[in-house]
C-alpha cells in the first residue's frame, strides 16, 4: 500500500507539475518557442526597435502571427495593456492560447473565479493607475455574469476594455449542444445600455480598426467601458497573409478635452463678482493636477468646497472642505460646479416622506 501511494503521488506530480509557456487550452500548436525566444518576448521593447537584427513588432514580439487570436495579442501589447483578468472559457480558447504561447504570457493573466470579479479587478486597476486594463469574459454566460461589474465601471466612468467571444458563428464548426446554447446574435445587446460602445468584428482584418476605435472611445472623456466580441472561429483561423496592426498602434490617442474660452471668460467674470462663491466638485480629482488646482482655486477665492466624492477632489482635513454642510449653500450667491455627474443631488434635498424637492440654495 505505501508503495502504491508513492507511485500515485509521483504520477500526480508529473501530471500536474507546471510546464512554463505550454498552454493546456488548445492543442493546435505543436512547436513551442525556444527559451531564448521566450526571454526575448518577456523583455519590454519599443515598437519598431531593432534587436538582434530583427524589427520589434507591436508589443515587442518576435514570432510571426499565425492565427487570428495572435493579432488580438499584438493589439493588446501595442496599446500597452499589461494585464488581462479572466475566468477561463472555451469561446476564447484561441486568445488564451495566443497570450500564453505567442505573447509569452503577456499581457499577464490574472485568473479569477468569476467574471464579475475579473471586471471589478480591471475597474480598480484602471481607476488607480489611469491605464486601461482588459477583462476577458466567456460567451453569453460570462458576459451576463460580468454585467453588474460593467455597469459599475460605466457609472464610475472607468475605461475597462471588456473582451468577449462567441460562436463559432459558422454553424458547421460548432460543437453539439454547448456552442449552440451559449452563442447569441448580437451578443453586445446584453450590455449595450451601459457601455460606451460595443463591436463584433466580422473578419481578422477588422480586428485592428475595431480595437483601436474601442480604445479611443473608452479613454475619451467622459471615459467608460467598451465591449469587443470575437468570433471563436476567427480566433482559430490560420492567417493567409500577415495582418499588420502598426497603423492602429501608432494612431493618435485621444487628447484631453479643453473648455470653451468664451465660457471660461464668462465663468471667471461671474466668480470675480461673487461675494460668497461655493465650489462643488464630483469627478475633478480623477487627474492629480486637477486635484491640486481645486485646492489652489479654493484658497485663492476663500471659497468653501463641497466634495461629492466620486473622486477625492479636496483634502479631507483642509479648512475649506465643507463637505456635508448645507449652511454654505444656503448663503452662496454663486455655485461653481466642476465635472459634475449629478448636480441636482448637491443643490437639492428630497423629503423622504412627501417626496417633495427642497432647494439647498437660495433662489
Amino acid at each position: 500500500m505505501p508503495a502504491r501511494r508513492t507511485r500515485s503521488a509521483a504520477r500526480c506530480r508529473r501530471r500536474y507539475s507546471p510546464r512554463p509557456y505550454v498552454s493546456e487550452v488548445s492543442p493546435r500548436r505543436k512547436i513551442l518557442p525556444s527559451p531564448s525566444a521566450i526571454e526575448n518576448l518577456r523583455t519590454p521593447r519599443r515598437f519598431g526597435e531593432r534587436y538582434n537584427n530583427q524589427t520589434i513588432r507591436a508589443g515587442g514580439c518576435f514570432l510571426a502571427a499565425r492565427y487570428g487570436s495572435d493579432v488580438i495579442v499584438d493589439l493588446l501589447k501595442g496599446f500597452g495593456i499589461e494585464y488581462a483578468a479572466l475566468n477561463p472559457g472555451a469561446t476564447y480558447r484561441g486568445l488564451h492560447d495566443s497570450i500564453v504561447n505567442y505573447g509569452g504570457n503577456c499581457p499577464e493573466i490574472v485568473t479569477c473565479t468569476h467574471e464579475e470579479v475579473a471586471v471589478a479587478i480591471a475597474h480598480g486597476y484602471t481607476k488607480v493607475t489611469g491605464k486601461p486594463m482588459a477583462a476577458i469574459v466567456h460567451d453569453v454566460v460570462g458576459l451576463l455574469h460580468s454585467s453588474m461589474a460593467i455597469y459599475y465601471a460605466y457609472i464610475d466612468r472607468v475605461p475597462v476594455l471588456v473582451l468577449g467571444a462567441t460562436g463559432p458563428l459558422d454553424r458547421s464548426k460548432r460543437r453539439p449542444y454547448i456552442d449552440w446554447i451559449h452563442s447569441a446574435l448580437v451578443q453586445g445587446n446584453a450590455v449595450r445600455d451601459f457601455v460606451k460602445w460595443d463591436d463584433q468584428p466580422a473578419s481578422v482584418a477588422d480586428f485592428g480598426p475595431s480595437f483601436a476605435r474601442g480604445y479611443r472611445i473608452a479613454t475619451t472623456e467622459p471615459a467608460g467601458p467598451v465591449y469587443l466580441c470575437y468570433d471563436a472561429g476567427l480566433q482559430e483561423d490560420e492567417l493567409e497573409q500577415p495582418v499588420s496592426v502598426k497603423a492602429e498602434v501608432e494612431a493618435a490617442r485621444p487628447t484631453s478635452a479643453q473648455a470653451d474660452p468664451t465660457a471660461l471668460a464668462d465663468a471667471a467674470d461671474r466668480i470675480a463678482k461673487a461675494e460668497r462663491p461655493v465650489i462643488v466638485a464630483e469627478y475633478t480629482g480623477r487627474h492629480p493636477d486637477a486635484f491640486r488646482e481645486v485646492t489652489a482655486l479654493a484658497e485663492l477665492l476663500g471659497a468653501p468646497v463641497i466634495d461629492l466624492q466620486a473622486r477625492l477632489n479636496m483634502p479631507t482635513r483642509h479648512p475649506l472642505n465643507f463637505t456635508g454642510s448645507e449652511a454654505v449653500l444656503n448663503v452662496a450667491d454663486l455655485v461653481l460646479a466642476l465635472d459634475m455627474g449629478d448636480l441636482f443631488r448637491a443643490l437639492n434635498r428630497l423629503d423622504r416622506t412627501t417626496h417633495e424637492k427642497q432647494s439647498r440654495v437660495r433662489t
